[in-house]
């Protein structure tokens, strides 16, 4: 796209260098104008981007991959601390590891601890979702088999 300097009016890629303007009748030379730089990606659509994308590929369903890290951290817990420790929820996980984000940005303040923030929030909710799921599958099943 190309613009009259004298009035900015914009010209298809039809005019070659010199032309008339049509609005201002000022014989000029045409400039290319510039289009403006894509608008940066917020936080909260590359945390969705992340954890909808690359991350669920490499480490699969949140709530499975959360509830073992809250298996383990519940043994490791318990083992230390004794049996008292409750058992650790992949929704635990994910608060838990948004905290770590918040200690990390409160130390040295940067996009990538936000985007995290995000992801583990969204994380948590997908996996409260997909336990929902499991569970209203699990029932229908069992009324379908009750019934054969």
């Amino acid at each position: 796209m190309k613009k009259c300097p004298n009035c900015s009016l914009e010209f298809g890629d039809l005019f070659k260098k010199t032309r008339n303007c049509p609005l201002c009748e000022n014989k000029i030379r045409l400039v290319e104008v510039q289009k403006p730089a894509p608008a940066p990606e917020s936080i909260l659509s590359e945390a969705m981007r992340i954890t909808q994308g690359d991350r669920h590929a490499s480490y699969g369903e949140p709530l499975d991959n959360h509830s073992c890290t809250a298996e383990l951290w519940t043994v490791w817990l318990r083992r230390r601390y004794g049996d008292a420790v409750p058992t650790l929820t992949a929704e635990d996980v994910c608060l838990l590891m948004t905290l770590q984000k918040l200690a990390r940005e409160a130390n040295t303040p940067k996009r990538d601890n936000l985007v995290d923030i995000a992801g583990y929030a969204a994380n948590a909710e997908m996996c409260g979702s997909e336990r929902s799921a499991r569970i209203e599958r699990s029932a229908r099943a069992e009324v379908h088999g009750a019934r054969e």
